[in-house]
């Protein structure tokens, strides 16, 4: 289901994986770094929060957006603004959008790294949240495509995980953008 998954969004990566290494510049800021991460949280705290319990199978599927928002803390950001929560009411509809939140994890190794050479200060004191997927991105995705084959057991969940992944995806794109326009105009 991975690879269905990968081969149906595909036209959503370039855009998906911008946005998630947005930092991955030699001239990276703490400003940057910080609305990186209200980005981040603004995104997926939502999502977490609408998942509730229909993910219940997958262990290392907890919730992570408390180790963003005490990032930001430590960075003295508490103004953080929200995506709507997506409206998911089955497991198939959980799996299309923790899909699109787990992709972007991969990533979050080579930011970590990056950043820990760009701004080693910020990075030892607020970068749990990048820090929290080393070593285990590779297990939680194997996870996840374990999950999705379990629930992919039919094609209409088949096309509700993909038209949730697609959602996702979509939702992300506007809500990066969107935090893009309002640090650009404060």
């Amino acid at each position: 289901m991975i690879t269905r998954l990968e081969h149906a969004t595909c036209h959503e990566h370039v855009a998906a994986d911008a946005d998630r290494l947005a930092l991955l510049r030699p001239t990276a800021t703490r400003a940057a770094y910080v609305a990186y991460l209200v980005g981040l949280y603004g995104f997926e705290a939502p999502i977490e929060n609408g998942l509730g319990t229909a993910i219940v199978s997958l262990p290392h599927a907890r919730p992570r957006a408390s180790l963003l928002r005490a990032d930001l803390l430590v960075l003295g950001e508490a103004r953080i603004p929200l995506a709507p929560c997506p409206p998911v009411r089955t497991a198939a509809e959980a799996l299309g959008w923790l899909y699109v939140v787990e992709r972007g994890r991969l990533l979050h190794g080579v930011l970590h790294r990056h950043l820990a050479t760009v701004m080693p200060h910020e990075v030892s004191v607020a970068g749990s949240y990048l820090a929290s997927h080393a070593g285990t991105a590779g297990m939680r995705w194997r996870e996840l495509g374990q999950e999705l084959d379990r629930v992919a057991r039919s094609a209409a969940s088949v096309d509700v995980i993909v038209a949730s992944a697609l959602a996702a995806f979509r939702r992300q794109r506007l809500w990066f953008h969107h935090a893009r326009a309002a640090r650009h105009a404060a």
